[in-house]
């Protein structure tokens, strides 16, 4: 009876050979964990413009209770809300714990009445983004992923796509 086993050359050459497939898989596995994140942020624009749509529609103003004619919120990663005077519960939507975006929203009035509702113009902008340098990047390189939504654009829109097949800085 023969006892029939496998070389060192043999096992080397198939280690070898799923070392190479794993280190050729690594870019495709980052880029798609980079897009669902990046999906899950324009997930949460959208859903602040309409819980921002909703306020205006049930108030007649974007913005909190608490700020009359302009005001801004910024939201960091780690779900704190700045300016620290804001009231939370006059905010509709909220982020889980540990969101990967930064996100800052922006909204006025400027002067002058809507012929149509004889009320004043109010504007909205939110934008999100994430950044080496701000240490939620996407994908382990050095370009910001920068989006928004405003009264204007009310899907996400990029300014700079960090995961664009082209490799362009603007999108």
């Amino acid at each position: 009876m023969k006892n029939r086993g496998y070389t060192l050359i043999e096992i080397t050459v198939v280690i070898l050979i799923l070392g190479i497939l794993f280190s050729l898989s690594i870019p495709t596995f980052v880029r798609i964990r980079g897009l669902v994140r990046q999906n899950l942020m324009k997930d949460g624009l959208a859903r602040m413009y309409k819980y921002e749509q909703l306020n205006y529609l049930e108030k007649g103003k974007y913005y909190p209770e608490d700020y009359e004619d302009w005001g801004y919120m910024y939201i960091t990663p780690d779900n704190k809300y700045y300016p620290e005077d804001i009231k939370i519960e006059n905010i509709l939507f909220s982020f889980p714990k540990n969101t990967r975006y930064f996100y800052y929203v922006y909204w006025y009035k400027w002067g002058g009445f809507d012929i149509v509702s004889n009320e004043t113009n109010s504007y909205i902008v939110i934008y999100a983004w994430a950044s080496v340098w701000d240490g939620n990047d996407l994908d382990g390189d050095m370009e910001y992923d920068f989006w928004y939504v405003d009264n204007y654009q009310e899907e996400p829109c990029p300014i700079i796509n960090d995961l664009a097949n082209d490799g362009s800085w603007w999108y």
